[in-house]
């Protein structure tokens, strides 16, 4: 907890000077400096302030920086993190190929895991974009699922994924899904439709849905946010093939987009000076990459961690 004796000292802090000291590679933060400024002005790129963050565990609140404290700064030259594609050709900084959270995040999608776990887990937004079944019936060649509501002119060779919604959804505005088999377009008369089901992991249940497995390769490039994305951690998947997953509290309104790069932090209670509990990062635990976003909720794949992640955890 944030003793008052060191809220003392923070206030105190913020009515003292600075200079920067170069030669050192140390800077003394300034009254209205944030990480941002200090990287723009220091290092030559406003976005590398994450790798002032990361040589500063101390700082606890990356927006909000006392004046007077000493911050250890990173070499002017090459930055050791990974950068948005700039606006020119999409081309990236050579120091990405170096980036250890890129070449992770490369790993993972030539591997073709993030292909499949694309695949296999879903956000679903709007429900309709969905197909709603009726009734599930065995015949005597097999599995079959029916909609009383199919209005698709697709081919009977078209593939289609089970889909399972959360047994326990963390909001009625976003449907979280996990496919549970694989079937394929049947047969076809009017509005109704039957589906048979060509694998399965467990039988379907009528609350199931159908989604069209997308054949398409979707190329994702590992890039961090282009602005500065606080998202906590919702829900945390651990017994998965593809590895642990988290449902976030951001999506695509929020900017996240899949191959967002986020670091992961552990949950860090302090007091304010009011007394009020809150909930600010702590020390970074390990990386993720967002494979899947919603309008509000994205699914990120955990590339590294020191611990195992957890509900409350925040990224950056």
């Amino acid at each position: 907890m944030l003793k008052p004796a060191c809220a003392a000292a923070a206030l105190m802090a913020c009515l003292l000077t600075s200079t920067a000291v170069s030669a050192e590679q140390r800077y003394v933060v300034k009254r209205g400096d944030s990480l941002s400024s200090i990287a723009a002005q220091q290092l030559g790129a406003a976005n590398r302030w994450r790798e002032i963050w990361a040589l500063n565990p101390s700082i606890r609140r990356p927006e909000q920086l006392a004046a007077g404290a000493t911050l250890r700064l990173p070499s002017a030259g090459a930055s050791t993190t990974a950068t948005q594609p700039s606006g020119q050709g999409g081309k990236q900084q050579d120091s990405i190929e170096t980036d250890p959270a890129y070449q992770l995040a490369l790993e993972q999608i030539k591997s073709s895991n993030i292909r499949r776990l694309r695949q296999n887990y879903r956000l679903l937004d709007n429900p309709r974009n969905a197909i709603h079944l009726h009734a599930v019936r065995h015949e005597q060649d097999g599995l079959y699922l029916y909609s009383s509501g199919y209005t698709q002119q697709t081919s009977q060779a078209m593939q289609y994924g089970i889909f399972e919604p959360s047994a326990e959804p963390v909001t009625s505005s976003t449907t979280e899904l996990t496919r549970i088999g694989s079937a394929k377009l049947a047969l076809q008369q009017g509005s109704l439709a039957g589906f048979h089901v060509t694998s399965s992991l467990k039988p379907p249940q009528e609350n199931a849905l159908l989604l069209p497995i997308n054949s398409k390769t979707i190329v994702i490039e590992p890039h961090y946010p282009a602005q500065n994305t606080s998202v906590e951690v919702l829900k945390a998947l651990y017994e998965q093939s593809g590895g642990y997953i988290l449902l976030l509290d951001k999506g695509a309104r929020q900017g996240l987009a899949p191959g967002a790069l986020l670091k992961l932090h552990q949950r860090n209670p302090v007091e304010s000076e009011s007394g009020n509990a809150m909930e600010f990062p702590g020390h970074a635990a390990g990386w993720a990459m967002v494979f899947e976003a919603g309008r509000e909720l994205s699914l990120a794949l955990v590339l590294s961690a020191q611990r195992t992640p957890a509900v409350g955890d925040r990224l950056h």
